[in-house]
C-alpha cells in the first residue's frame, strides 16, 4: 500500500517513493507535511491509485511540498467539510502545501468543491502545478471547479488535457481566486481546457487573479443565463495569446 509506505516513520522529507505497477485499492495517502517525490515505475497507464468510500486519495495539511509522477487517480470522493458538510477535492486536498502532479490521469472522481483538486492556501500562497496532466470528463464537482479549485494559490496548467464540468455553479475546469493572499496567479500553456458549468465560465472562473494563458485551447458553456462560456474575469490582470476559443457559449461573453 502506498499510503503505508508514506505514513512510515523511516519516510522522510527529501524520500522518494517508487510505485510499481498495479491497481492499490483503498488509499488515502497523507503526506502529513513531508516533502516527498512520489513516482511509479510504468506510468498512469497501468498505476492507479484507487479511492476509498470517502475522502481524497491525496492529502496534505501539515504544509509539505511534494512530487507526483505517473499515477492514475480514480475514484476520490473528497472530504467532507465538519462545517458547511461540503466534500472538497475528490482526489487531492491540500491546505497550506504545495504539489506537482505530472504525468498523471484523473478518472471518475467528484466533489461539491474541486472535482480532482482543491487547494487552499489558508496563512500562505501555495503553489500547485499539472504538468502533462488529463482529467477526463467523467470528473466534477456539483459546486465550483469541476476539475480544479484553488484559493490563494498560483496554479500552473501546463501541456495538460483537462474535461470536467460543475453541476450548479462556476468554473467548469478551473475556480481560482485570490482569498487572502495579496496576490495570486492562473497560467495555462499548451494545454485544452474543454469544460461546462451552470453558472458563470463555462471552462475558467477566476476572481481576483493574474492570468497568463498561452498557445491554448479553451472550450466552455455556460448553460444557464450566466457569463463567460471560456472565461470568466473579475479583477486581475489578463494577458491571453496564440489561444482559440472555439465551441463557447453563454448568455453573454
Amino acid at each position: 500500500r502506498v499510503d503505508f509506505a508514506v505514513a512510515q516513520a523511516t519516510t522522510v522529507s527529501g524520500d522518494e517513493v517508487v510505485v510499481l505497477p498495479g491497481t492499490y485499492p483503498d488509499e488515502r495517502v497523507d503526506l502529513a507535511g513531508k516533502s516527498l517525490l512520489l513516482r511509479s515505475t510504468g506510468g498512469a497507464g497501468v498505476t492507479t491509485l484507487r479511492g476509498a468510500t470517502d475522502g481524497p486519495i491525496v492529502e496534505d495539511d501539515d504544509g509539505g511540498s511534494s512530487a507526483l509522477d505517473g499515477f492514475t487517480f480514480e475514484a476520490g470522493r473528497g472530504l467532507r467539510s465538519q462545517v458547511d458538510f461540503r466534500r472538497r477535492g475528490g482526489a487531492v486536498l491540500l491546505v497550506d502545501s504545495d504539489i506537482a502532479l505530472r504525468r498523471s490521469i484523473f478518472a471518475d472522481c467528484n466533489a461539491d468543491i474541486g472535482g480532482a483538486l482543491h487547494a487552499f492556501g489558508e496563512t500562505r500562497r501555495v503553489d500547485v502545478t499539472l504538468d502533462r496532466c488529463v482529467v477526463r470528463p467523467d470528473c466534477f464537482a456539483d459546486g465550483d471547479g469541476g476539475a480544479v479549485f484553488v484559493e490563494g494559490a498560483d496554479l500552473t496548467i501546463e501541456r495538460c488535457n483537462l474535461s470536467a464540468s460543475s453541476t450548479y455553479e462556476q468554473g467548469g475546469i478551473v475556480h481560482a481566486s485570490r482569498g487572502t493572499a495579496s496576490d495570486a496567479r492562473l497560467t495555462v500553456r499548451g494545454s485544452l481546457l474543454d469544460g461546462n458549468a451552470y453558472d458563470s465560465g463555462g471552462a475558467v472562473f477566476t476572481a481576483g487573479v493574474d492570468i497568463e494563458m498561452v498557445d491554448s485551447i479553451v472550450r466552455g458553456r455556460s448553460r444557464e443565463d450566466y457569463f463567460g462560456g471560456g472565461l470568466y474575469v473579475i479583477g486581475g490582470v489578463v494577458d491571453v495569446r496564440g489561444c482559440t476559443f472555439e465551441d463557447c457559449e453563454a448568455i453573454i461573453g
